[in-house]
């Protein structure tokens, strides 16, 4: 298990009016580097998944760094 997420304090919580849309959360996201860059799975946690905005943004921000492994969550 590897924390390597983060959020900026400018992102606002989707429940109260943020943005779910993928790409402009996905601006506000910061990846450390990775520990294990040849992972060949990325398992993402979120604790509610409504419409998944948050899910595909930290996707997408995280694929540059495990180009080759299977991000599931």
């Amino acid at each position: 298990v590897c924390n390597i997420l983060d959020i900026d304090a400018e992102l606002s919580k989707s429940k109260l009016g943020g943005s779910r849309r993928p790409c402009e959360i996905e601006q506000h996201i910061l990846v450390s580097a990775p520990a294990f860059p040849q992972a060949e799975v990325v398992f993402l946690l979120d604790d509610v998944i409504t419409t998944g905005g948050h899910y595909a943004a930290c996707r997408n921000a995280i694929r540059p760094h495990f180009p080759h492994a299977h991000i599931i969550g």
